[in-house]
């Protein structure tokens, strides 16, 4: 529901559209929650990721520096180098 907003910032903002199935693979990796078809609060605080995960949900700024942390980490090394 909310992601929904997010991905079109993204498109908006010229990057490549994101597979909302990708995304919910992904939560559903990191939290683990108990009952494999839902998540519920419990397994939010339950992960230690809770914070990652809404902010990725609802932030399209969050999101991107999330699904981009490897490239963006190996940037900042190499400027840092330069």
């Amino acid at each position: 529901f909310f992601f929904k907003h997010v991905r079109q910032a993204l498109i908006e903002a010229g990057h490549p559209p994101v597979d909302v199935q990708d995304v919910t693979d992904e939560v559903f990796d990191m939290v683990k929650p108990k009952n494999p078809n839902q998540i519920r609060l419990e397994d939010l605080l339950r992960s230690g990721v809770g914070e990652t995960v809404v902010s990725i949900l609802v932030d399209m700024q969050a999101f991107y520096h999330y699904d981009n942390r490897e490239s963006l980490i190996a940037q900042q090394a190499s400027e840092e180098h330069a």
